[in-house]
């Protein structure tokens, strides 16, 4: 045997408590953590969620959104894609003179997700201050 491991795990004898067993898997994760697991995927990316919180004020065209989340036309029309593809929000497209103008909204459903995302992560932030 060698010299500081007192079996076949190889772990030190101060961090060897007699058990082989490893409860860091993903069969063992804790009730308290489950919580994160269950976070809507949609909503918690950084410029997704911006969109969704300025949508709850009322709609907002293409511009404003730009401007307010400082994201470029691309970035920003990728992200309402996605949200827009999910039901989330709805985007209409038009004139306002002979200038295009996209406007961006919330639907029923979005709103309904994004506040059960709402009350989920308050539900984590409370575990994680408990």
């Amino acid at each position: 045997m060698t010299l500081g491991a007192s079996n076949h795990n190889d772990k030190p004898d101060h961090l060897d408590n007699g058990s082989n067993t490893d409860n860091r898997g993903p069969d063992n994760v804790s009730a308290k953590s489950k919580g994160l697991i269950d976070l809507n995927e949609t909503f918690h990316v950084k410029a997704r969620l911006g969109i969704m919180t300025l949508l709850l004020m009322g709609e907002a065209d293409f511009s404003t959104l730009k401007a307010k989340l400082e994201l470029t036309d691309g970035n920003l029309g990728a992200h309402i894609r996605v949200l827009e593809e999910a039901g989330y929000v709805k985007v209409e497209k038009g004139f306002a003179g002979r200038r295009p103008r996209t406007v961006v909204s919330i639907t029923d459903q979005g709103r309904q997700a994004f506040s059960d995302y709402l009350e989920q992560l308050e539900s984590v932030i409370r575990m994680a201050r408990a």
